[in-house]
């Protein structure tokens, strides 16, 4: 397992929390597809030491924590993450992504917005 690059465990009728452990031996791993699914609570800690992670997709499932946290801010070389259709807290400012340089497609939408709006003047490492 050390050496998996991609696993997808889509529309396959998993549901319940995602297990704490066993995840770092996957620490090759580039894509995790865990779509459409009923996996719910939050996503283990550890998955903020995937440093290989660059396409994440939990659309469709019932997970909850503030984006803003670990693990999903941890990510800094994911390129793409699909958020979509969960219960995350999604801050309505791009700041918390200032350090993903690798980063070019973020889809959150059915997700809440909780913060304020904060405009600012720095220049984000990705493109918009």
């Amino acid at each position: 397992m050390f050496s998996l690059k991609v696993l997808t465990l889509c529309r396959v009728e998993l549901n319940g929390s995602l297990p704490d452990e066993g995840w770092f031996e996957l620490s090759n791993l580039h894509e995790l597809d865990l779509n459409e699914n009923g996996f719910n609570g939050t996503l283990p800690s550890c998955f903020g030491r995937l440093t290989s992670m660059q396409s994440l997709d939990l659309f469709s499932n019932q997970f909850i924590r503030n984006l803003a946290l670990p693990p999903l801010i941890s990510l800094t070389t994911i390129e793409y993450l699909f958020i979509s259709y969960n219960h995350f807290d999604i801050p309505p400012s791009f700041v918390l992504f200032f350090n993903h340089s690798k980063h070019k497609v973020l889809v959150g939408d059915n997700n809440r917005l909780s913060g304020q709006i904060e405009f600012q003047t720095w220049i984000p490492r990705f493109q918009l």
